[in-house]
């Protein structure tokens, strides 16, 4: 059965499927069907990216972050990069005419399957 993620009115409509398996894309392919002469569509194909989650991202910053960077002296935004550059890597850019390490990584989506992808 194809997973609908989103449903809702924007202008007129839009829908989203996701197609995780042979099964998923049954369904779909039928709603487009069905709508084949009945209105005008802009279909939309993008790689199904797993998101993290609200939960995770409030704990990570409530529970991990925030605690860190009160014990360490760090803004939570510094200690956020701290962790990134220990774990991914440090390279120094230039800012403004000055030299300053930042993580090779800005941010990351949590996606074991593709670490560190932006």
């Amino acid at each position: 059965m194809c997973q609908i993620i989103g449903l809702g009115i924007i202008g007129k409509m839009k829908k989203v499927f996701q197609l995780l398996t042979d099964a998923d894309w049954e369904p779909c392919l039928e709603y487009l069907l069905n709508l084949r002469g009945k209105a005008k569509l802009t279909v939309t194909v993008q790689k199904y990216k797993k998101k993290r989650s609200t939960e995770l991202n409030k704990f990570y910053w409530a529970c991990v972050i925030t605690p860190l960077s009160e014990s360490l002296g760090y803004t939570p935004a510094e200690m956020h990069d701290e962790l990134l550059g220990a774990y991914y890597g440090w390279e120094i850019r230039d800012f403004r005419g000055l030299l300053a390490p930042k993580p090779l990584i800005q941010w990351i989506s949590w996606d074991s399957s593709r670490p560190g992808n932006r």
